[in-house]
């Protein structure tokens, strides 16, 4: 059901378990969308539900979560590409090349995207940004962001969320790496991270397989 908040948003409530005091409270909202990509905006809200519920460990905790969208016409489509000179008037100021890494997507406009979103209950902020562009990014523990329009942007999405939601660290080697951000002998807070070389001591030792170190 879409229920139109004021004259700018519209809410679509796209997944709805329980009592927002007892379920996780995820709001997706349009960026880079103008008033005639409405439907676009739901069809991109629903395919990245559609795999976030298809991914462990979400698929198993389904009917714990409410998802709901939260649309807001941009005047223009698609976001800021400054590595093309590619510039977009949108509603949440999404813009590739954070910290100078042209996949990284981000916004600056914090305040403006907790606003938006406080029109419903919430506790995490997914920006689904309308591009065909590969790319997404998260500030953990507050909100992320992802592309619609590439092939892997579900995925992305769900590693993405991975970051804010969860606290997890990335799981890879490149220009995005945490091999030097904690000092030696700290233990990363990070659930998926350690230093720790004993694995009786691990934090994730309970699934280790039996005898396996």
């Amino acid at each position: 059901p879409v229920e139109k908040v004021d004259d700018k948003l519209e809410v679509n409530q796209q997944h709805h378990s329980g009592p927002p005091e007892q379920c996780p409270d995820l709001v997706f909202l349009a960026e880079g969308y103008k008033r005639e990509e409405k439907d676009k905006f739901i069809q991109d809200l629903k395919k990245m539900t559609n795999t976030l519920f298809e991914t462990t460990p979400y698929k198993e905790n389904k009917s714990k979560f409410n998802i709901v969208g939260v649309f807001g016409a941009s005047k223009e489509s698609g976001t800021d590409i400054p590595h093309r000179n590619v510039q977009r008037d949108t509603l949440l100021n999404t813009s590739f090349n954070t910290l100078g890494i042209q996949r990284y997507l981000l916004l600056e406009s914090n305040h403006l995207i907790h606003r938006i979103a406080s029109t419903v209950p919430y506790d995490h902020v997914i920006v689904l940004v309308n591009s065909t562009q590969y790319g997404g990014g998260s500030i953990r523990m507050d909100f992320c962001v992802t592309t619609t329009g590439y092939s892997t942007s579900p995925f992305v999405f769900v590693h993405e969320l991975g970051h804010g939601l969860a606290y997890l660290a990335d799981e890879y080697i490149g220009n995005v790496t945490y091999n030097d951000l904690y000092p030696e002998g700290i233990e990363p807070p990070d659930p998926n991270l350690t230093r720790e070389l004993d694995a009786s001591k691990i934090k994730w030792r309970q699934f280790l397989t039996r005898d396996v170190a």
